[in-house]
């Protein structure tokens, strides 16, 4: 099966994302080690994470490429949806960590037994009937069906409004360097929830969500690792 040109297009981008995404992660994470701070690790997880709905793009754009035909309905889901609940959770962790340091431990617990029932579900229909909650629509794309749909549309939501609190949280700390770091989460979270909302309301439109994405991972990186150059440009010594 021959990819057409939007399909080759719409993966190469989505590939690209997913490549710039998971090096940001990386390198979030890289800071751990020397720091000590657990929010590295969680965060670096989490950006690595929320990528995963297009790692069924990207897997099924390289097996078109490779061996000529799609990843099917079922591998799809798995790259896609079986990890973002875990990854979520690490997002949880940094969020209370910083934000509702005296709630943590009853908000982990719910959104636990919340991601468990979930993957329960999740896992069934997969094995089961997988139609039951995707659907694709070519290649490179599938339309999420069922409770997957309104599970993905709620967390978008809730990692929405927890992303600004962490950002409003950051720039409270009140520090310069914080008060940007700060911003560019605040603006890396909008930026990540326009660009997938764009995805699922203007498909059409995949190459300027595509870089609207993109452009979140480098806001997300400059949140939480400001490079000396751009510290040196936003930041004026005394």
């Amino acid at each position: 099966m021959a990819l057409t040109n939007v399909e080759i297009i719409n993966g190469t981008l989505s590939f690209i994302f997913v490549i710039i995404s998971t090096i940001v992660g990386i390198l979030i994470i890289s800071r751990y080690p020397k720091s000590k701070q657990r929010t590295f690790l969680f965060v670096g997880l989490t950006w690595i994470g929320i990528t995963s709905p297009y790692w069924g793009v990207s897997a099924s754009f390289l097996s078109g490429i490779l061996i000529g035909k799609p990843i099917t309905l079922q591998l799809y889901l798995l790259f896609s949806i079986s990890l973002l609940p875990i990854f979520f959770f690490c997002w949880m962790v940094a969020f209370t960590d910083l934000v509702a340091k005296n709630q943590q431990k009853i908000i982990l617990i719910i959104f636990a037994i919340e991601i468990i029932i979930f993957e329960i579900f999740f896992l069934y229909f997969v094995f089961t009937n997988p139609s039951e909650i995707g659907e694709m629509q070519s290649v490179v794309n599938m339309r999420y069906l069922s409770f997957v749909r309104y599970w993905v549309l709620i967390h978008a939501v809730l990692f929405l409004i927890t992303g600004l609190l962490f950002a409003i949280a950051t720039i409270r700390i009140g520090t310069p360097e914080m008060r940007i770091k700060g911003f560019f989460i605040a603006i890396a979270v909008i930026s990540y929830i326009l660009g997938v909302i764009l995805d699922i309301l203007f498909p059409v439109g995949f190459v300027l969500n595509r870089i609207i994405l993109m452009s979140s991972a480098i806001e997300f990186y400059f949140g939480f690792i400001l490079p000396f150059w751009l510290r040196k440009i936003l930041i004026k010594e005394d």
